[in-house]
């Protein structure tokens, strides 16, 4: 069974802007095998996820700016999303 706490923890602090990706590496290959194996497919999950172009029309919610609010009111679809 993962340790879904380390899981979450590695993955939140893949965000951290003073880590680098040495030390993620590091980490990772210390982690048990399971854990590890987890971690990588929650990554490749969130990539695909956050690259799909359903997730762009949802993330047009968070963007700032009139140029963006613009953008996204054109890639909206003929039900308002």
């Amino acid at each position: 069974m993962p340790d879904f706490h380390q899981v979450y923890s590695f993955i939140g602090d893949l965000f951290d802007p003073s880590a680098s990706a040495s030390e993620h590496l590091k980490t990772l290959k210390k982690m048990d095998p399971i854990t590890a194996k987890t971690v990588l497919m929650l990554m490749e999950n969130l990539s695909v996820n956050l690259s799909s172009p359903e997730f762009e029309n949802h993330g047009c919610a968070y963007n700032i700016g009139a140029d963006e609010e613009k953008k996204c009111s054109s890639n909206r679809g003929t039900d308002g999303v």
